[in-house]
Parts: C-alpha cells; structure tokens; sequence
C-alpha cells in the first residue's frame, strides 16, 4: 500500500514498479499524471469505486497492454491513455459519459472500440494516431499500414464527435453508426 500515494479518496501517484497492478478499493478518482510514464505496468486492475481517469492518468504506459473499466467510471479525461503504444484491448465502462481530447491518441496497437450507449461526448483527437511529419514517406507509408483502429461502433445518443476523433494513421475500414443518427459529427471526424 505504500506505493500509493492517496488523499481524499483520490490516487496522486503510483511509485511501485510492478507489472500488474490493482488499486485500492478506496479510490474514486485516479488522479493526473498518476502512473504517468510507468515503464513495468502491463495490467491495471481498477475497482468498482473509481469513477474518473484524470488527465494523463496512465499516459505513455507503453507496455500497459490490457484494460477492463469497471461500470463505475463515467469520464476518461484528456490524454488519460496517449501513447500506450502496446494497448491492445479495452472494454469501456458501460455508464462511461465522456471520452476527453487525445484519451486515446496513438494506441497504435489498439484495432476495435466499441463506443457504449452512455456516451454523449467524444473528443478531439480521442483515438487519433499522429505520424511525425519529419518521417521519410516509405516510413511514412509502412506505419500508416501497420497501425490504428479498423472498427468503430458509435451508438445512438453520442452528441458530439469532435474534429479528427479517429484521423491519423488509422487503418479504420468500417464505422457503424446506429440505426436513430442524433450526432453531431464534425469536419474530419474521420
């Protein structure tokens, strides 16, 4: 327990170096930048109790390969999992609300999201992947092939999917969109 860092039920800091980790029961909010940078975690267990991802919560994880949100979280903040380049599967929360700016930017190996219901709002950025622009164009070309969603289900109710929610170098090869459209797509979306 003492490689947690916890005040007023929200977790400040993970110090450990685990590679699987569970977070204590107590906490409702896993704070900013709280495992910020982790190299060793690879799997994440979060209770019932956690109801927020802060901003950069789990950023740049980049063995973290595998997460399960509990039905408990309802918001996923701005970057909450930018750069987890070996993410390859989550299963969302089914009460999430709100996917934040970037939440999932360049999760390269992450290939399907399934959106649930809940959500009415989507981010800017959220699942984009971002190739540098100084990279020659045969690398270019290779990573555009070889990494990003395929498939995205969006389902009826989402009212706002932000400006190049899936752009990059997703590979996304099909969206479905509920049968009841109610969405707000903007420009580029994807």
């Amino acid at each position: 327990m003492n490689q947690f860092i916890i005040k007023n039920n929200i977790l400040i800091q993970y110090k450990g170096n685990d590679k699987d980790v569970t977070i204590p029961n107590d906490v409702q909010i896993i704070g900013c930048q709280a495992f910020l940078g982790n190299k060793n975690l690879e799997h994440i267990t979060i209770p019932n109790s956690v109801r927020i991802i802060r901003d950069l919560a789990f950023a740049y994880c980049k063995n973290l390969n595998n997460i399960k949100l509990p039905d408990s979280v309802t918001m996923i903040c701005d970057g909450a999992f930018a750069g987890c380049i070996n993410l390859t599967n989550i299963k969302l929360s089914n009460l999430l609300k709100a996917i934040g700016n970037k939440a999932f930017l360049n999760c390269k190996k992450l290939k399907n999201i399934s959106i649930p219901s809940s959500v009415t709002y989507i981010g800017k950025d959220a699942f984009k992947i971002w190739i540098p622009d100084n990279a020659n164009q045969a690398a270019n070309n290779q990573q555009k092939e070889s990494v990003g969603l395929q498939s995205a289900y969006i389902p009826d109710g989402i009212t706002i999917t932000k400006e190049e929610t899936f752009s990059g170098g997703n590979q996304l090869k099909e969206v479905i969109l509920s049968k009841a459209i109610h969405q707000t797509i903007e420009k580029q979306a994807a």
